[in-house]
């Protein structure tokens, strides 16, 4: 798959399940820099969205883009409907439901943890994802070289529209 595919794929995914524009696609580009076949070795996090088997046992294959996508979107909505709160719900990817459990527990949205792979603290993963200073609008607009942009928009539940653009020099 390209990345312009992974892209759409990851915008009509968010559409199905009401996750802000741009929201999946963060985590992707953070998580795996768009690469379904990446693989951590040190924790066992596998493709796209770096699923570790041993914490999502029910996810067959992690290397495939749709069913990770689908998999990982499906866990941030059900979070996100019990706390209401992107910051909760990312944070519980990186960190486990548990531990944000904990953290809510104690009045907080995002519990204190570090990433012990990447040293990523938990609220730098929450913020460059879901937080305010997170980039706004659809995550597909960009040069390929080509002198086109791509930009995929949700319109319906179910609907993609795909726009090309020219660009002007």
């Amino acid at each position: 798959m390209t990345k312009q595919q992974i892209q759409l794929l990851i915008a009509q995914t968010e559409n199905s399940y009401g996750l802000p524009a741009g929201l999946l696609n963060r985590l992707v580009a953070l998580e795996s820099t768009y690469n379904p076949n990446a693989y951590n070795s040190a924790s066992g996090a596998s493709g796209l969205t770096q699923i570790i088997k041993r914490f999502h046992p029910t996810v067959a294959n992690p290397f495939d883009p749709y069913e990770a996508l689908d998999y990982t979107a499906r866990m941030l909505s059900q979070w996100y409907a019990e706390w209401q709160s992107w910051d909760s719900a990312v944070a519980a990817w990186h960190s486990g439901e548990t531990a944000v459990r904990k953290a809510r527990a104690q009045g907080k949205p995002v519990p204190g943890t570090v990433d012990r792979y990447t040293g990523l603290p938990t609220s730098d993963y929450a913020r460059r994802i879901a937080g305010e200073g997170a980039p706004t609008g659809s995550p597909n607009f960009e040069d390929d070289g080509s002198g086109w942009n791509l930009k995929t928009v949700a319109i319906a539940a179910g609907v993609v529209l795909l726009a090309v653009f020219a660009l002007d020099d």
